[in-house]
């Protein structure tokens, strides 16, 4: 591995004990990371083993050691994942260069979650959104739970919801926005990270039901999408609606939407297979995409997001792809 790349993490992918790169990394309880022999060394070498648990060599804090052993302890996905690529050096087999520089393929670096009925597993992900702090935040539709996850994959946070609950957004200072998929409560809810219900947004339209859900800045606002009335709504700080738009020629079917750095409205489309641009007094800007197979096609689009360079990322669930559009809207994947 070129020591360029490996300088640009820093000490992130140096092991404390040994003071070499990772070798299979062991993440324990107290979230350091570990090559996996020096950790069986370090545990071996000093009898820990006899006693059942062994100061962590970071911090110091007391770790237990499982019934199965040291190498029970969970991989640090993470790092793994960042050394893998890595050592990689080129592209992976399988992906092709197109002529717009980027590939149209990507490998799973890692996953986490598994489906299942305990507290801590999925059973049916919808939302997904990350934090400023890097959190990665899940909304589990089926339980109406909220899982909050680090960056290597560990739940940090599960807390249930009283809404029938749908997609989620996140504001600057990391609160929850709750879409909720039921009519009869607010059409957003917003909670902290650690489940503490704060504020009720939509109180007066409990009649609608919503699925999409973004944030707006400077002045903040909180924007929902009713999919089967063709609505937005905005709504202030205080909870209360401060425009409706609803027009099944202009919105058609908005089932997701978010907001970019301009604190623009993006919405999917999914009746009319494309995407919408429109601004806070709900003029259409721009629209892109049209039914069909082809790069700059669409067919029924529901998840959407943007990143930091306000591409927007969306799922093309008719063509079972994700498709990546630049800020002028011009299809990068």
């Amino acid at each position: 591995m070129a020591a360029s790349n490996v300088s640009q993490y820093g000490r992130l992918l140096i092991c404390s004990v040994c003071q070499g790169i990772f070798s299979k990394p062991k993440a324990l309880p107290c979230m350091h990371t570990f090559c996996k022999d020096c950790l069986h060394e370090f545990v071996f070498s000093r009898s820990y083993d006899a006693i059942g648990r062994f100061p962590c060599p970071a911090c110091g804090q007391e770790v237990l050691i499982p019934p199965s052993g040291v190498d029970s302890y969970r991989d640090n996905y993470y790092i793994t994942s960042i050394l893998e690529s890595l050592s990689l050096g080129a592209r992976p087999s399988g992906q092709i260069a197109i002529d717009d520089g980027y590939p149209n393929s990507y490998p799973s670096r890692y996953s986490f979650g598994c489906y299942g009925n305990s507290t801590l597993d999925l059973t049916s992900p919808v939302g997904l959104a990350i934090t400023k702090s890097g959190y990665i935040i899940v909304s589990d539709k089926r339980d109406n739970r909220i899982l909050t996850y680090d960056i290597c994959g560990f739940v940090r946070a599960v807390f249930a919801c009283r809404e029938k609950i749908s997609s989620i957004a996140v504001s600057e200072n990391d609160a929850i926005f709750v879409a909720n998929s039921e009519a009869g409560h607010p059409l957003v809810v917003e909670y902290s990270l650690k489940g503490v219900q704060l504020r009720s947004f939509g109180l007066l339209n409990r009649l609608e039901s919503t699925n999409g859900v973004a944030v707006l800045r400077s002045p903040f606002q909180v924007v929902a999408s009713a999919p089967e009335t063709s609505t937005i709504y905005l709504m202030n700080g205080q909870g209360k609606l401060i425009q409706k738009f609803s027009s099944r020629g202009t919105f058609g079917q908005p089932y997701h939407l978010v907001a970019n750095s301009q604190n623009e409205i993006i919405v999917s489309d999914y009746l009319n297979h494309c995407i919408k641009v429109f601004d806070r007094q709900g003029k259409l800007k721009l629209k892109f995409g049209s039914i069909g197979i082809d790069k700059g096609s669409l067919c029924q689009p529901l998840g959407i997001c943007v990143d930091s360079s306000d591409n927007v990322i969306v799922a093309d669930s008719g063509n079972r792809i994700v498709k990546v559009f630049s800020p002028t809207f011009s299809a990068l994947r």
